[in-house]
């Protein structure tokens, strides 16, 4: 009601439906070996009905060697291997097209095609991923590190891809090709002075990641994943 001009608004709702079934079992042995296993299957709203369920699982193992290797000032030292997968559905309303209701003009309603063609087809995004690590805890925790080494791959993402204008949308809805993230984690910390009434802690953090476009669908050499709202600039996947 302040604004000097007619504010511009969109009022607009959604919905969308994840229905879930978990498991998971977690096993170890003298305290030194342990396992966990999960596996999870989702039925999504936002992909076709009749392939609209995926289902992906985990697993994980630890070994801690601190346990067999037992000196003085080691407190913990544990290598680890895990293995993940990832599903994932997408924004409602991206299978069929519909008519966009607009503002009614002297009365009548509006209804206009939507600028983006749906896709009937899609097929839920899936991510692959391993991951290796070693920790160790040393000198009564005075000083540790947590390493990881990961490689994650995302296959089918669902995107919108620009299209020409003259088949009447401006952009359509795709599964895409594969993407690679690939990368190090390392965390260290240290406590060099700790007395009654004074500690001093130091942590430091490094990661590096590399990230991999390996394939993309036939007839596209590039996927738009982002444009500034002037200037022309854009982020591609290429």
């Amino acid at each position: 009601n302040n604004s000097a001009d007619k504010p511009i608004l969109d009022d607009f709702k959604r919905y969308k439906d994840v229905n879930s079934g978990f498991a998971a079992l977690n096993v170890g042995w003298r305290n030194m070996l342990y396992g966990e296993f999960t596996y999870r299957k989702d039925w999504d709203s936002s992909l076709p009905p009749d392939a609209n369920s995926y289902g992906y699982m985990s697993a994980s193992l630890s070994f801690i060697l601190s346990e067999v290797i037992k000196v003085d000032w080691m407190d913990n030292l544990k290598v680890r291997a895990n293995y993940g997968e990832t599903g994932n559905g997408t924004d409602p309303y991206q299978v069929y097209n519909v008519y966009t209701v607009g503002d009614a003009f002297n009365g009548a309603p509006q209804y206009t095609n939507s600028d983006r063609l749906k896709n009937e087809n899609l097929k839920p995004e899936i991510t692959h991923e391993i991951e290796f690590g070693l920790e160790g805890a040393f000198l009564k925790n005075r000083v540790g590190f947590d390493f990881s080494w990961y490689d994650r791959n995302t296959e089918n993402q669902i995107v919108p891809v620009e299209v020409s204008g003259a088949t009447g949308y401006l952009e359509r809805v795709i599964n895409a090709g594969t993407i690679q993230n690939t990368g190090v984690e390392l965390y260290l910390y240290g406590t060099p002075v700790k007395t009654k009434n004074f500690t001093w802690h130091i942590d430091v953090n490094f990661a590096k990641n590399k990230n991999l476009v390996k394939e993309l669908p036939d007839g596209l050499d590039k996927i738009q994943l982002a444009r500034a709202p002037f200037g022309g600039a854009y982020i591609n996947a290429t």
